[in-house]
């Protein structure tokens, strides 16, 4: 088995949960959604007052809601490596012959696919709620 193929099943290992039941995906953006919907309720009325350009504040704050996002996913990463650790398929990993690089890419590409669909769905709500101004498009861009 080669290294691509490998990592590929490895990161199919950690989605199969999410295809199986994929309610985890919505319930691990209840977060990022009270953020968005309290924050930018609370403050887009100080938002708006300050005199800047941006004319709505979740168009605003949504970029570094799906970066604090990515930062809990490295997180649950941590956290289910380390109940591999526990359960004993982190040495079956360390003794196997292929190189322990290849079992950290798997959890990366993992986390990279989740946070992805996360991401893409949180966007598509948002603009379903019609934060879709000319601000939301260039404020995720730059």
């Amino acid at each position: 088995m080669n290294n691509i193929s490998l990592i590929l099943l490895l990161a199919k290992k950690r989605l199969i949960p999410f295809i199986k039941n994929p309610i985890g995906i919505l319930i691990s953006m209840f977060q990022p959604l009270i953020f968005l919907v309290l924050f930018g309720t609370i403050f887009s009325s100080v938002f708006s007052a300050s005199g800047f350009d941006h004319t709505n504040y979740v168009a605003y704050i949504l970029p570094g809601i799906l970066i604090m996002n990515a930062l809990f996913g490295g997180i649950y990463l941590g956290m289910s490596t380390l109940d591999d650790m526990r359960e004993g398929i982190f040495n079956r990993y360390l003794i196997a012959p292929k190189s322990n690089l290849v079992f950290i890419t798997g959890d990366l590409v993992y986390i990279f696919i989740f946070q992805l669909i996360q991401s893409l769905l949180l966007v598509a709500l948002l603009w379903v709620l019609n934060y879709h101004q000319e601000s939301f498009i260039q404020s995720f861009f730059s």
